[in-house]
């Protein structure tokens, strides 16, 4: 009986230090990519801190919002390397602004 119990314990662990490390991975990519515009509204962008500015964000994914942001300019395709983003980093970030929304 201990076994299993041991076995859940080390999968529980396993699994918060992997959403430990992807809130890291966001707030690290969200600091260097978006934070620039989304800590001050520059160009409209609604500020992380002012709840009221963002629409639902479960009405949205990473991958519409990057396409959005390469479309008006807002950020370049991954080559670009001061504004370039993945869309691995999108996600990331997307889910970071989502965590920090939701609180």
């Amino acid at each position: 009986m201990i076994k299993p119990l041991a076995a859940l314990t080390v999968l529980g662990l396993l699994a918060l230090t992997g959403a430990v490390n992807a809130q890291a991975d966001g707030l690290a990519v969200y600091d260097a990519k978006c934070a620039r515009c989304h800590n001050s509204g520059t160009m409209g962008a609604p500020v992380l801190e002012e709840f009221s500015e963002w629409p639902d964000m479960s009405e949205f994914s990473a991958t519409e919002v990057l396409a959005q942001h390469l479309d008006e300019g807002f950020v370049r395709e991954a080559g670009d390397a001061k504004r370039g983003v993945t869309a691995k980093e999108m996600d990331e970030a997307f889910n970071y602004v989502k965590s920090v929304l939701a609180k």
